[in-house]
């Protein structure tokens, strides 16, 4: 397979192709090039085709990705200030007698502006996991170890996921492809059921979220459905008493080029023409040059087609869910 062209290239050939009396760039002066504005204006073009390319459709093949992350629990703690629970810090509800350690802190937004901050703490309960249950909305919790504290905070609620944070260049999520996989990440006596595979996950609409299984005392366990929610978090019904590998597919986000060296890596080389040409459009439409624009949207419009040929699922007709006919 080819290599891919680097940004300077596709801006180079670009400036060759509309027939402007610019010098090539060089890795040298790409990142402040001379004659700034139309140099820079040719950079932005180039970028913007590869985007527009990417986000044309969440669907293309070369956008999608599969991945498996570990989920803790998670609970959302309301302290007095920032930096004082951190990995590490086993905690216990002063009312349910519940201990749970700190594996990771979540800064999340304060939206009441109260003056008090609001993290969201993934953990892993002490003992019996099911005693998570146990755990009681608004009850303070002192802090265990170390550097024993009375009543350090309050348990505002159970946490959410953010899939931004846990896969990076993460941008949308295929809701019904999230899977359980058949074991457990570091629970140290997995349930039979944990073991075993999975149907994928139930996405619920949020509507039918609220109210029935988003109450903090839902019982908790091993997910069977997910919901994304109106702050654009993801939870899931039981909620997670132990890590549990979560598989998912998602689409990439579209990320631009930045240094002289960078490629369209989401892209097969081949489409690195298309590019091109949407940067020649640009530049036409610019100069209203409607003749370079002409030809340019021809070759823009070839590469376009042979792209959605290739690299868009194909559209059959499905079983009926209930088909046991297979």
């Amino acid at each position: 397979m080819p290599a891919h062209k680097t940004y300077m290239e596709l801006v180079n050939d670009a400036i060759d192709e509309c027939k402007v009396s610019l010098d090539p760039l060089t890795s040298l002066n790409f990142a402040s090039p001379p004659r700034t504005i139309l140099y820079n204006l040719f950079k932005k073009w180039t970028n913007r085709a590869y985007r527009s390319i990417l986000i044309d459709r969440n669907e293309w093949y070369f956008r999608k990705e599969r991945t498996t992350v570990t989920i803790h629990p998670r609970l959302q703690l309301i302290l007095p200030g920032p930096g004082i629970v951190s990995v590490g810090n086993v905690l216990e509800g002063t009312s349910s007698g519940v201990q749970f350690e700190v594996v990771a802190v979540h800064s999340t937004e304060d939206a009441e502006l109260n003056l008090l901050t609001e993290y969201t703490v993934s953990v892993e309960y002490v003992g019996d996991p099911s005693e998570a249950d146990n755990l009681i909305l608004n009850e303070k919790f002192d802090r265990v170890s170390p550097s024993p504290t009375p009543e350090l905070g309050s348990i505002k609620g159970r946490g959410r996921y953010s899939f931004h944070e846990l896969v990076t260049g993460f941008d949308e999520l295929d809701e019904r492809s999230v899977y359980i996989q058949p074991t457990v990440a570091t629970a140290s006596s997995p349930s039979p059921g944990d073991l075993q595979a999975a149907p994928s996950l139930i996405a619920l609409p949020v509507e039918n979220w609220v109210g029935r299984f988003d109450a903090f005392n839902t019982p908790s366990g091993r997910p069977g459905y997910i919901v994304r929610t109106d702050d654009g978090l993801y939870d899931f019904y039981p909620r997670p008493n132990v890590p549990y590998d979560v598989s998912f597919s998602y689409t990439q986000d579209a990320s631009s080029m930045t240094l002289y060296n960078d490629t369209p890596v989401l892209l097969d080389p081949m489409y690195d023409e298309k590019i091109m040409w949407g940067a020649i459009m640009s530049y036409a439409d610019y100069d209203r040059n409607t003749q370079l624009y002409s030809r340019a949207k021809k070759e823009y419009d070839k590469w376009d087609y042979i792209m959605r040929r290739d690299s868009l699922p194909t559209i059959t007709l499905g079983l009926h869910r209930f088909d046991k006919s297979c």
